[in-house]
Order: structure tokens, then sequence, then C-alpha cells
């Protein structure tokens, strides 16, 4: 049998009785696994995978991480955190959280549009060009909850955000949502709070019929 983590010795005579030797023994037995390294800042490229759910509340982005986001995104995230945060509130800010999960955005704002639109009201084209969320689709509502969820992390409390999303250069979507080479498909989200819409309804031959399928969203 190896030595106590914490010897015995070491407790002082007077209060040196069997509950205070059981105490010490359970403590160096819980400091005996434990590792200083533990604590250093870690590489989140690098580091392992069971370390990254402290990770992410370390650097602040409990806010921004859906459940089952893929793996290599979340260790994209905690690498632009500290770039995510000091831009947090403006467009550029938002476009970096979203690149950080693999997402372009097409951004037009208010006083862009043709008449002006309302003050402070954005119109955001995000294009997924792989899933976000492990096990779905590009298009699935998952991925589209996620990367709404990066964007109400980021975005200024003012700002109205009209969200639509596509693909681009994809010969064909997943589940049969279109299928058209070489060219844009734009796909309006569906209201994420309803679980009843769901992208592949849109599909076989009306999805042909059609250039665009909208489906309204705001976050």
């Amino acid at each position: 049998m190896s030595d106590p983590f914490i010897p015995l010795e070491l407790v002082p005579p007077g209060v040196n009785d069997r509950r205070s030797r059981d105490f010490i023994s359970a403590l160096g037995a819980l400091l005996a696994d434990f590792r200083p390294s533990a604590l250093m800042i870690q590489d989140p490229w690098t580091v392992q995978s069971s370390l990254l759910p402290i990770m992410i509340v370390e650097a602040g982005l409990s806010e921004f991480v859906s459940p089952n986001m893929r793996e290599d995104l979340v260790r994209s995230l905690i690498a632009h955190a500290p770039e995510i945060h000091a831009r947090t509130g403006t467009v550029r800010g938002v476009k970096l959280a979203l690149e950080a999960i693999g997402v372009s955005a097409r951004w037009t704002q208010w006083w862009e549009e043709t008449p002006k639109a309302h003050h402070d009201t954005h119109r955001v084209v995000l294009f997924l060009s792989d899933t976000v969320i492990d096990g779905h689709a590009p298009l699935d509502l998952a991925n589209q909850r996620a990367a709404a969820r990066i964007i109400a992390a980021t975005k200024r409390h003012s700002q109205d955000i009209a969200i639509q999303y596509g693909l681009r250069g994809l010969s064909n979507v997943y589940a049969g949502a279109a299928s058209r080479r070489g060219r844009t498909v734009r796909i309006n989200a569906p209201q994420l709070g309803d679980e009843s819409f769901s992208t592949p309804s849109y599909a076989g031959t009306g999805a042909r019929v059609v250039r665009d399928i909208r489906i309204n969203a705001k976050v």
C-alpha cells in the first residue's frame, strides 16, 4: 500500500483523534489525483475535452454555446472569445462570433435599405456550409437556433434583426429542401420558438418550382 498523500504525523496532537485522521485521509485521497496544471491557462485547440465546460464559463461564453454544438466549434469560440467580447454590441462583433462557428453573414443595416428602413433595424442573411449542432443538416432548426443564439448574445439589445438562412455553392441541400447547382438557396428562418416548423417540410417538387423558399422570423 502506498504512503498517504498527507502523512498522519502532520495532524496536531491536540486534534489527533480518529475523526481528524479520517478527514485527513479522505482529503489526501482527493488531492493525490489533483494536477495543478489543470488550473493553468490552456490552449483551447489542444486542451482535453473534459475541460471545455470549465473553459466555456471562464471565457464568458455560456450564452453563446448551444447544447450538442460541435466540439471544434466550441474550441473556436473559446479561442476567439477575447476579440468577440471586445466587439460585443457591434456588427463586427456579431460577425466575428458567427465566423467562429463557421457561419458567414451578409448584413444590411437600416440606412442601407432603399428606401431607408426603420431606425436600428437590420436584415441579415446567414450562410451555413456545414452543421453547427451534431447530427443535423445545415438548415435544420437546431442550427438556425444556434446561430440565432450567437446573434442574441452579441448584438445590442436595441437592435431588431430579421434573419434569413441560406446555402452557397452546394449542388444539393440535404432532406430535399432544394436542389440547384452553383446557385444560392435562401431560406428565411422559421419562428425559433415553434417546434411545429421544420425545414424538411418544404421539400419535393415545391422546392423546385420556386426560386426562394421563405419562412419569416425575427430575433
